[in-house]
């Protein structure tokens, strides 16, 4: 057992280094593209003020962007946060994992996260998402450990990481009911069949959220106040809400579709492999670890029903994929969970009918067998990004074409 634990850090460096070079290399030799040089480093590029009143509800990251751009060439520095964040996400994932479910789970999802395709592509990208996950993956973490363990400190990093998380990317807001019903939520069930001691202990816990959410909100609503942008957003939101019906239908697909372009878009039988994992590592999590269970329903669908209400326009429906990326990695985690799973009954299965074969050193081959299989599989979408050309390659373009580029 001992032996065991004594390899995570040397797992999790390997994976740090896989995963700084899948996302460092080439960085700067990839042309800008997509919406990198219109809506972040051309709102980047201009005064402080300028940024902090039109950055399109992702203030954070475009601040890091402004500062750096003028320390060295420009691919580089647009998309160094992105890269630096995207590698850093994989730290904490195993940390989040470990907090929820145990080392084994947090290790598997902090794989999944190296190797996303997805994660790969938002880490060498001059936009908000990677940094966006990192402070999802971070936020999380510490909520459930403060909603746990009501720790004054805990409560302080929670309010902290929160509030980046939400200025770095407005979306960030849908998480924060998903919170706020899973304090009700262990806070009703502290408040039947506990002690008095128990009851003030929930009530202390749920005064300590409620206070420090409050403290979040009032500071998200100073930070994004002098943007633009963002009260155009809200009010354009009330009105649609207001005035437009909703199509359940439309948004059930796209749902769907959401989840088949963050796990793997190019292949739908692994798509389908570990959207049923996700599945067994739910169910089979409600016995022991229940309360975990109910916040993962929550928090990988209650966003989507508020995004359903708010009736986005039309751009913002389309690009809903990339603002519901802080669901993966709890979505990574439970795929992990569901694997640990199914591995467990097919080594217990095993060792009835060839005791002296499957051991706990066979229940550990299975798993990784069944890891790289789903890895392998993940690995046709890599086709698509890491073989082109402009990826492990320079474009080469006219230097009048450049020039205008930069321009």
């Amino acid at each position: 057992m001992h032996r065991r634990l004594s390899l995570v850090p040397a797992i999790l460096v390997i994976l740090l280094l896989v995963g700084g070079f899948l996302r460092f290399y080439n960085l700067g030799n990839i042309i800008l593209y997509w919406d990198e040089p219109l809506h972040c480093i051309r709102i980047a590029n201009q005064s402080f003020p300028f940024v902090i009143a039109h950055n399109d509800g992702s203030a954070f990251f475009t601040l890091l962007v402004h500062f750096l751009l003028p320390l060295g060439k420009t691919e580089v520095m647009a998309r160094l946060p992105s890269a630096v964040f995207g590698l850093l996400a994989i730290i904490a994932v195993y940390f989040l994992g470990k907090a929820i479910f145990s080392k084994r789970e947090g290790l598997m999802a902090a794989a999944f996260i190296t190797f996303s395709p997805l994660l790969i592509r938002y880490s060498q990208y001059s936009r908000a998402y990677s940094t966006y996950v990192f402070l999802s993956i971070l936020s999380l973490y510490f909520f459930l450990r403060a909603i746990k363990e009501n720790q004054t400190k805990l409560w302080v990093f929670y309010c902290i990481s929160t509030t980046i998380h939400i200025y770095n990317h407005i979306f960030a807001l849908f998480a924060m009911p998903v919170y706020g019903i899973y304090a009700g939520i262990m806070w009703l069930k502290g408040r039947f069949g506990s002690t008095v001691k128990k009851k003030k202990e929930e009530a202390d816990r749920l005064k300590k959220f409620i206070l420090w959410t409050l403290l979040i909100l009032i500071l998200v609503s100073a930070l994004y106040f002098p943007d633009v942008s963002i009260r155009s957003f809200i009010s354009a939101s009330l009105e649609r809400a207001k005035d437009q019906p909703s199509d359940a239908s439309a948004s059930l697909s796209q749902i769907i579709e959401i989840f088949y372009k963050q796990l793997v878009p190019k292949n739908t039988c692994f798509f389908l492999i570990m959207l049923f994992s996700g599945l067994i590592g739910l169910i089979s999590s409600t016995k022991k670890y229940s309360q975990e269970a109910i916040f993962s329903v929550l928090y990988m669908f209650l966003p989507f029903l508020i995004f359903i209400l708010i009736k986005p326009n039309r751009p913002t429906y389309l690009s809903a994929g990339r603002y519901f990326v802080f669901i993966l990695p709890l979505l990574f985690i439970l795929i992990s969970k569901g694997i640990v799973s199914i591995v467990t009954v097919i080594a217990s299965i095993g060792s009835k009918i060839k005791p002296i074969i499957l051991k706990k050193a066979a229940l550990r081959n299975i798993l990784i067998g069944a890891i790289f299989v789903i890895l392998i599989g993940w690995g046709f979408d890599h086709k698509y990004y890491y073989l082109n050309f402009w990826r492990f390659s320079t474009l080469k373009i006219k230097k009048e074409v450049s020039d205008f580029l930069r321009k």
